[in-house]
């Protein structure tokens, strides 16, 4: 589970739910970074940052065998809960 904010945009946390999904696959950085065909640091820092432009975005869902419109929706939904529960 991902801590989320109000201050996150859904693509912010849609790259947290990338991450997550690596991490509970248990596929590291390094190996992400290989199957992207960029730097372990450079995957770093999208995570890091929570910003990667839509087609490093789409790869990386793809090399964890996740649909990435999924993993939007999902992200879509946290933060539009998250919305209804603090305007409670």
């Amino acid at each position: 589970m991902i801590e989320l904010t109000n201050t996150l945009t859904t693509g912010e946390v849609a790259i947290r739910y990338l991450e997550a999904i690596a991490r509970a696959k248990g596929i590291t950085q390094g190996n992400l970074s290989s199957k992207l065909g960029v730097c372990r640091q450079t995957l770093a820092k999208r995570f890091h940052d929570r910003s990667m432009d839509i087609d490093s975005y789409i790869a990386t869902a793809e090399a964890l065998d996740t649909d990435p419109i999924d993993v939007l929706a999902k992200a879509y939904d946290a933060r539009q809960a998250l919305a209804a529960k603090e305007g409670e």
